[in-house]
């Protein structure tokens, strides 16, 4: 399912993080592809996106989590004609793709 990033702003502490794990991320206004979604057990149960043409980065820093494979939080995104996603549109996301 396609969606479009509206928030592309991160506190300078991630974006070095980012910049040290050469880490990509989808710029405000990108359309993306969303190929798989899963929930966050550490932040109460919050919503994340794999995204096509950004899979297989992972993060490896002393100072932070290790993460193994990086999601991006879905309220970064809207649906295309610029509504948020709903319970029923994770549902099918989920559907769709799994």
């Amino acid at each position: 399912m396609d969606a479009i990033c509206v928030n592309d702003k991160y506190d300078s502490k991630t974006l070095e993080v980012f910049a040290k794990n050469k880490i990509k991320y989808p710029k405000k206004d990108e359309i993306v592809y969303i190929t798989r979604i899963h929930k966050y057990t550490l932040q109460g149960g919050k919503v994340g996106f794999f995204l096509a043409g950004y899979e297989g980065q992972f993060i490896q820093d002393p100072n932070t989590l290790n993460i193994n494979e990086l999601s991006f939080n879905s309220s970064r995104f809207k649906k295309l004609d610029g509504t948020d996603f709903l319970k029923e549109d994770l549902k099918k996301i989920k559907e769709l793709v799994n």
